[in-house]
């Protein structure tokens, strides 16, 4: 499986600086993009009516899960959103879902990457519906951060 780091925006800076991610994920805006392996999104915190935050939620994360779908073993992703805590978690749970792991499992293993989260619910609401979850990774957000898997990142 790929290495992965869910950061806040700064630093995300220093991980980009310091050559680390061989593929990165953006949710805020990043002066210019970094080529081919970037994906610049400018989620903003998603807001708004609940129907068209949702749609939105969706529509970001079909982006985000298309652009993650070729990853190897030998890749370092970095996702990152400003503060790193909400947005860019939900994400990474969902990439790791896509990867096969478990929703339960796709928790502990992000917690450990970033052990602050408060993943955004309607990111993981929109993940429940594109994999057929019925709720799981919602009703997830809403245990206690025991109940997840603590697979390491």
């Amino acid at each position: 499986m790929f290495l992965l780091h869910v950061r806040s925006h700064a630093e995300a800076r220093r991980d980009i600086a310091a050559g680390w991610p061989t593929r990165i994920v953006s949710l805020v805006p990043l002066p210019g993009c970094l080529g081919p392996h970037h994906l610049a999104l400018n989620t903003g915190d998603i807001c708004g009516l609940p129907q068209d935050a949702l749609a939105r939620a969706a529509a970001h994360l079909g982006r985000v899960l298309d652009f993650t779908r070729p990853l190897t073993g030998g890749d370092w992703l970095l996702v990152h959103c400003q503060a790193g805590i909400s947005r860019s978690p939900a994400m990474a749970i969902a990439i790791c879902v896509q990867y096969g792991m478990a929703p339960r499992q796709a928790f502990g293993h992000v917690r450990a990457a970033c052990p602050e989260m408060d993943p955004d619910w309607r990111i993981l609401q929109a993940a429940d519906a594109h994999f057929g979850l019925r709720g799981e990774l919602s009703a997830l957000d809403d245990a206690p951060a025991d109940a997840w898997d603590g697979d390491a990142a």
